[in-house]
């Protein structure tokens, strides 16, 4: 009889789902984007597909637009799912933020994602011709960004400890070959692979043996945020400073200057409480002593 899973996520599902198939290789496995049932309104759906499978790996949601397939909902019919993590990582790229206007995310050419630095320096009113100066260790000191790694790496093992995975010890296998994430809540293929063999181990399922390097990596097709040359020097990976932005977009290569043209473009647009509303506490008084 071939083994089903169920693979429920957000935007990791796909490539948590993709290592589940390379380490079962003869299961059937049905990847449930949490996105995608939302907009398309098929919680009832995909909650019926779900609870039918031998075996569910899910992250935690309790969001009530997700009906039955919140987390809850699902281990009181399924009390044997399995939980497995949410991967959020600001160590590589402590600069990231949002911008929300009301539930909207206000997007750049890098998707959702936007520069700490750019939105303290436009609110700060520095012009776009120094705006380039400010990336520099300097800013990264004075942001935090450079103690970011170890706060990052410490909530990670925490939020994995929570729900019976240590990545303690997987954390530098990881980033042995560099930078183990696309973005602060993209992973490559290979933390994926971890997580999803511990999930399945957690299972009791016997699992292949795979080089995950080898598997397809989903995520690095969205966008692509750089590991800045003074902060992968510190962690010693690779540095650079293009902005890769998302193949469905052109996967174009932006430098600083040309990222921060674009940003100000927009951020022209919005409102300063809109702009600010995430920002560091000391990020704007920081960027008006740098600039």
């Amino acid at each position: 009889m071939t083994l089903s899973v169920a693979v429920i996520g957000n935007c990791q599902v796909g490539s948590m789902a993709r290592c589940v198939q390379a380490l079962l290789p003869d299961a059937h496995v049905k990847p449930i984007s949490l996105a995608a049932t939302v907009r398309e309104q098929r919680a009832d759906a995909m909650a019926k597909v779900a609870t039918r499978a031998d075996l569910i790996l899910t992250q935690e949601f309790e969001t009530a637009g997700l009906g039955p397939l919140m987390t809850s909902s699902l281990a009181a019919l399924r009390p044997d799912l399995v939980r497995y993590p949410r991967i959020v990582f600001t160590g590589f790229h402590p600069d990231i933020n949002y911008v929300f206007d009301g539930p909207r995310a206000v997007t750049t050419p890098m998707g959702d994602y936007h520069s700490e630095i750019l939105i303290g320096a436009f609110l700060s009113g520095v012009p776009l011709g120094r705006v380039v100066k400010l990336f520099r260790p300097l800013t990264y000191q004075r942001l935090g960004y450079f103690k970011e790694y170890a706060r990052s790496l410490r909530r990670l093992v925490r939020d994995g400890e929570a729900l019976g995975f240590d990545f303690a010890p997987l954390a530098e296998t990881w980033r042995a070959p560099g930078a183990f994430m696309h973005t602060i809540n993209h992973p490559k293929i290979r933390v994926m692979a971890s997580i999803a063999r511990l999930a399945l181990s957690r299972a009791g399922a016997s699992v292949a043996e795979i080089d995950a390097g080898k598997l397809k990596d989903g995520l690095a097709a969205g966008p692509r945020w750089p590991v800045y040359p003074a902060i992968a020097e510190r962690l010693e990976v690779e540095g650079s400073s293009d902005f890769v932005t998302a193949e469905s977009t052109g996967g174009e290569v932006l430098d600083i200057e040309q990222f921060a043209t674009a940003c100000y473009g927009l951020y022209a647009d919005l409102a300063s409480e809109i702009l600010g509303g995430r920002l560091r506490a000391n990020t704007l008084e920081v960027i008006a002593g740098l600039a």
